[in-house]
């Protein structure tokens, strides 16, 4: 159990809000703002009643390691492995995964500042929980596993494009949208027809092909569009953020290969609100390019601190 979790004092001075089961969720602020969109706020309630997220970006932490520090054996043959797959990394949604959890306390701080946090988080589940947090060497991530009262119980890195658990939480899910209800409601006017695409698109989409996208920024939407899209397709418990491309915030539907995905600009207000259909967004992504980048940097740590 970490020590906010067991010290109300500390959790109400960093502004935790209480939850009914005596935990904080780490990724929800008091006092938040609820989430807004088409998808996300149906009929002007916070659709993220589980993965809150505070509306601006956390700032970043940079690498603050002395020349003094030395690290173990372990964490040097961790650095020279994960080295050796970002020179020849990962294809498609394939990853390499890396238990870290028998580090020595020391080697997991090293590690941490050796990482740093990178442009994406990402929350995923509910018991247990699991929390991302993209390193500075883009492709490479930090995941964090643990229970519900606090117990870790998995701490890996994993190289790629985007964790496993994104793309397996999404698959999970339910291969159709649930049926509309009859008779519709008066006032539901584009609700239909926005689903009916979505799932017709999920069910063409290949590997390989360009996503499919659904705006509905210049869209007409009444309350009970919002409320009947967000009923049909649900929500899985997943929530990204990204500041790679701006701010931008990607939600899997409980429908496979269905997204909320969110562009805000730097006041938090949505600019850009949209259905994505087929893998998961390329704003949650690592490109080829970064890969090739990451890699050279964390030669440079390695001869510089390894």
């Amino acid at each position: 159990m970490s020590p906010i979790d067991s010290d109300p004092a500390l959790q109400d001075a960093l502004g935790f809000a209480p939850e009914e089961a005596g935990r904080p969720n780490p990724l929800r602020w008091r006092n938040e703002p609820p989430m807004e969109g088409v998808f996300l706020n149906p009929a002007g309630q916070d659709g993220l009643t589980l993965l809150g997220l505070p509306s601006g970006l956390k700032p970043r932490r940079r690498m603050m390691l002395s020349s003094e520090v030395e690290a173990g054996p372990a964490l040097k043959a961790l650095a020279a492995d994960l080295l050796a797959v970002l020179q020849d990394p990962p294809v498609g949604s394939e990853t390499a995964i890396f238990d870290v959890a028998g580090l020595s306390p020391d080697d997991l701080s090293m590690l941490g500042e050796i990482l740093g946090d990178g442009e994406v988080s990402i929350v995923a589940g509910t018991d247990p929980i699991t929390q991302v947090s993209e390193s500075t060497l883009t492709g490479v991530w930090r995941v964090r596993t643990e229970t519900a009262d606090g117990r870790t119980v998995g701490d890996q890195v994993e190289i790629g494009a985007v964790p496993r658990i994104v793309r397996a939480i999404n698959l999970a899910g339910s291969p159709v949208p649930a049926p509309l209800p009859h008779p519709l409601e008066p006032e539901v006017m584009n609700a239909p027809p926005v689903i009916a695409e979505a799932f017709a698109k999920a069910l063409e989409w290949t590997p390989g092909t360009p996503n499919h996208v659904i705006n509905f920024t210049l869209m007409p939407m009444t309350p009970q569009d919002v409320a009947l899209i967000t009923h049909c397709l649900g929500q899985a418990p997943m929530l990204i953020l990204s500041s790679g491309y701006g701010a931008c915030r990607v939600v899997s539907s409980a429908v496979r290969r269905i997204w909320a995905v969110q562009y805000m600009n730097a006041s938090g207000a949505i600019i850009l609100d949209t259905l994505e259909i087929g893998d998961v967004p390329g704003a949650a992504l690592a490109a080829e390019q970064d890969f090739e980048d990451s890699a050279k940097r964390l030669a440079q740590i390695m001869a510089a601190y390894l």
